[in-house]
């Protein structure tokens, strides 16, 4: 009787995040229609018995374990798309092991052949998915600013950046008469008290505040706030006087 032998074949031993491994099982004298399980594991992998929908933290839309069943050719194919997660990771190890079947009543299948091992090359770029949010506030109604002269500004964040950090922020208050051309006239860094009284000198200007930071991913971020518009304040009317002498013809 001739030996069965069991032969694991990937498309290619290092493959990177975003492209598809096929995987073709070549056997020779096994029976057609004989029904073999593979499984893929390794550093970085995690296996689809390890929680409920954990196959799709690696694989995309494919299983990490499966049946295949043999062809007049002696062969069968699968194939796994990895999934670019988008995170630095490093380097990950695919690992493909062919079973005759699986763990039953406590005992383990005959292992057929493998583990291979197929290097994953982390190729995620970080994508900067947005900005954290700040608004002026002041001493209007329910903290609104409302650009007053004396009025104490500070700034306060209405949304967190998507990709977390920031726990220093550079903040500063920057004034202009034109809306084009900005003049800081305020700044600190990571004061959890950065505040602005506007002055007797910015009537006429708007003032806002922008706030710069490195999120976790590394992006350097700078965001401004929302502007306010300064009103000139009327201190009041000039004064005249008539002088000389009330005679006619008197200047």
């Amino acid at each position: 009787m001739s030996t069965a032998t069991y032969n694991i074949t990937p498309s290619s031993f290092n493959i990177n995040e975003g492209e598809t491994l096929i995987t073709t099982i070549i056997t020779t004298n096994v029976a057609e229609g004989t029904t073999l399980r593979w499984n893929l594991g390794g550093d970085g992998i995690i296996p689809s018995w390890q929680g409920e929908n954990s196959d799709f933290i690696n694989f995309i839309g494919d299983s990490s374990t499966g049946d295949g069943t043999i062809d007049e050719n002696g062969e069968f194919v699968f194939s796994h798309t990895l999934r670019n997660d988008f995170e630095i990771e490093g380097t990950e190890i695919i690992e493909i092991t062919l079973w005759e079947s699986w763990e039953t009543e406590g005992v383990v299948g005959l292992e057929l052949a493998g583990p291979i091992q197929i290097t994953v090359n982390d190729t995620s770029i970080p994508v900067d998915t947005g900005d954290a949010e700040f608004i002026m506030r002041g001493d209007g109604p329910d903290g609104n600013a409302l650009g007053e002269i004396g009025e104490e500004l500070h700034v306060h964040r209405t949304k967190v950046d998507p990709e977390g950090g920031g726990g220093s922020y550079q903040k500063a208050f920057e004034t202009s008469s034109d809306g084009i051309n900005w003049s800081i006239v305020y700044e600190s860094w990571n004061s959890p008290f950065t505040r602005y009284t506007i002055k007797s000198t910015d009537e006429g200007q708007q003032i806002r505040s922008i706030v710069t930071y490195t999120d976790a991913e590394g992006f350097a971020e700078s965001v401004l706030s929302n502007t306010l518009s300064i009103p000139f304040v009327n201190d009041g009317d000039a004064i005249f006087v008539i002088s000389g002498t009330t005679q006619v013809g008197q200047e």
